[in-house]
């Protein structure tokens, strides 16, 4: 979906290995957006993270297959009811692949997909909760990036470099995408 901001209501889901900075850049975002009026012409926007659902929502979930098809499938449906009840939502998860992500996005009618692109190597290096180095010693199994699948998207509405863009420059780069 294209222009999501001429849209009454939409949901921007960002995506991207662990560490890409999909969470950096929605807060950034947010913050932006919450703080000038002329950015978010009085809309309201909230924030889904999938840290914080894991721990919350869908404490019940795992890792599985699965269980992340279950996670991915609530989040569509919150951001959705979200959508409906007049607020837009910001949406990052890492959603790995390409079944896992229409799960979720199959359930919201406007939608924006931000595909937060960064190297293993380089979300390896950012990692402060030592998730990659666990993964590499087995510690945590299926651990995406590393020792489970993650597809690009091909439909993606915008792509981020976080290698090589600051995240100011993502901002930017997504707020004209949405409304320039």
């Amino acid at each position: 979906m294209k222009k999501a901001s001429n849209r009454p209501f939409f949901t921007i889901w960002l995506t991207g290995l662990p560490c890409s900075g999909k969470t950096t850049i929605s807060k950034a975002l947010l913050e932006r957006l919450n703080n000038d009026l002329l950015l978010n012409r009085g809309r309201r926007f909230v924030s889904l993270d999938g840290d914080d659902l894991r721990g919350k929502l869908n404490s019940d979930l795992g890792f599985s297959h699965e269980d992340r098809k279950e996670n991915l499938r609530r989040v569509g449906h919150l951001s959705q009811l979200f959508n409906e009840k007049e607020l837009n939502v910001v949406c990052s998860f890492v959603s790995p692949t390409d079944d896992l992500r229409d799960e979720a996005l199959n359930h919201i009618d406007n939608v924006f997909l931000v595909f937060v692109e960064c190297s293993a190597d380089k979300c390896a290096e950012r990692d402060v909760k030592g998730m990659w180095a666990k993964a590499k010693t087995g510690e945590i199994p299926m651990f995406t990036g590393y020792s489970a699948p993650y597809d690009i998207p091909k439909d993606a509405d915008l792509v981020l470099n976080t290698e090589n863009l600051t995240l100011d420059e993502c901002v930017d780069k997504l707020l004209d995408s949405l409304i320039g």
